[in-house]
């Protein structure tokens, strides 16, 4: 429900800088669920990808008995209602210049959130992730391990060929054991603080009369670990 109430509350706030004479307050709800669905769907995608038990600290949606990978069916379903809602309802909207500008934001934010969900696979727990990580044993594609390849020597990339991949909690520590050699945790933190200048840089130039407010309270939610 986060990201639902976050896009009604942005439409409140453009609503109000703007002096809209006559908001159209049942596409923003209908907007605001599609965000939420969109979300939702890409959430169970991942879960079965990474075959991962736990999603915001309760059982993932593939995991219960009645599911299992039917839930694949239920994601595509969502994803296909999304655009069905959104041809029906915005087709016939031309897209201002704000557009292009929170297209540049989120796509900055997309990228850092994804880049952040991969080192809390690794380095994160239960407790600010809601599920437990699986990326090594399931050879996923991460950040950390491109880093890693980026930066090892031969001796350690013949590590990392040899254990990435496996289910063993030997080798998996082996694996974290290079990542924390090769300083990996510091090189994210880096990339954390820069990702989010750049994007407060974006939001401060942002056309005049846009709330900025609204862009910041999503930052400082996904780089606190809120969504």
């Amino acid at each position: 429900m986060k990201i639902a109430q976050l896009s009604i509350r942005t439409y409140e706030e453009l609503v109000k800088s703007q002096n809209f004479k006559s908001p159209n307050l049942k596409h923003a709800y209908i907007l605001a669920w599609c965000a939420e669905i969109f979300n939702i769907a890409i959430l169970i995608f991942d879960d079965v990808l990474d075959n991962g038990e736990m999603r915001r600290g309760i059982r993932s949606w593939h995991r219960l008995e009645s599911i299992g990978l039917n839930a694949i069916n239920d994601a595509f379903i969502m994803e296909q209602m999304i655009y069905a809602l959104l041809k029906k309802h915005f087709s016939h909207l031309e897209y201002p210049k704000i557009l292009q500008q929170s297209m540049d934001i989120f796509s900055e934010i997309g990228l850092y959130f994804q880049i952040q969900n991969d080192f809390l696979d690794c380095f994160g727990n239960i407790q600010n992730s809601g599920k437990i990580g699986t990326d090594i044993e399931d050879k996923k594609f991460s950040w950390l391990v491109v880093t890693c390849l980026e930066l090892a020597n031969e001796e350690q990339k013949e590590i990392l060929v040899e254990c990435y991949g496996s289910k063993d909690p030997h080798k998996v520590e082996k694996v974290k054991g290079l990542y924390k050699a090769l300083d990996l945790p510091s090189i994210y933190y880096t990339y954390e603080k820069k990702s989010y200048d750049r994007t407060k840089a974006l939001i401060n130039n942002l056309s005049n009369g846009v709330p900025q407010e609204i862009f910041l309270d999503i930052l400082n939610k996904i780089y606190q670990c809120v969504f």
